[in-house]
């Protein structure tokens, strides 16, 4: 009963927001992190967790996110993680906190062009 509380919580937090932008979202991201790759991070990580990316926040924790995906069996953190194979990226930090982090991790191991960060 408490995961259901929980995982209900959870989505309300993103329901409860005003879309913003893209671009107004990915302004605190370090000036290194290309636009278009934090762009394609959020719509991926949107879609691959059922949330419209306009509702998420570089501060969100990414726990709320598995969490919330835990009802489906983790499919949407399987979807996510193949999207990653697919450019390449096939490790990154263990100490990933929030979707800004996440964002930054991704872009930082493109960059380095080898996909194992």
């Amino acid at each position: 009963m408490a995961g259901l509380i929980g995982r209900y919580l959870s989505g309300n937090k993103f329901k409860q927001r005003r879309p913003l932008l893209l671009s107004e979202i990915v302004k605190g991201l370090p000036p290194e992190v290309p636009q278009k790759e934090a762009f394609d991070v959020l719509t991926k990580v949107g879609e691959s967790f059922g949330v419209q990316p306009e509702l998420l926040r570089l501060e969100d924790s990414i726990s709320t996110l598995t969490g919330m995906d835990s009802w489906r069996l983790g499919r949407g953190q399987e979807i996510f993680e193949a999207w990653l194979r697919g450019l390449g990226v096939n490790r990154l930090p263990n100490d990933l906190k929030t979707i800004g982090d996440l964002i930054a991790a991704v872009a930082s191991s493109q960059q380095k062009g080898d996909g194992d960060h």
